[in-house]
């Protein structure tokens, strides 16, 4: 559970961590709690829930237009 930004830094560089930070970054957002593939976002009560949808979905989208997809060696021989 992050509460703050502070918390995020204090988990260092974990994946629940860079969600966190930039859920937090996006401003509105009091608290992030990720438990494998649930995501719970408390929000400043003036806030929306606009847009969060698409930053979480934007973080672990691996093939993206125009990034070349590197495949191991040895993979499809």
């Amino acid at each position: 559970t992050f509460r703050s930004p502070a918390d995020v830094e204090a988990a260092a560089d974990k994946p629940a961590s860079r969600v966190a930070g930039v859920l937090f970054e996006r401003g509105g957002v009091t608290g992030v709690h990720v438990n494998g593939n649930v995501i719970t976002v408390h929000l400043d009560r003036t806030d929306s829930a606009a847009g969060l949808k698409e930053l979480v979905e934007e973080l672990f989208t691996y093939y993206r237009e125009g990034v070349e997809v590197v495949m191991p060696e040895g993979v499809g021989d």
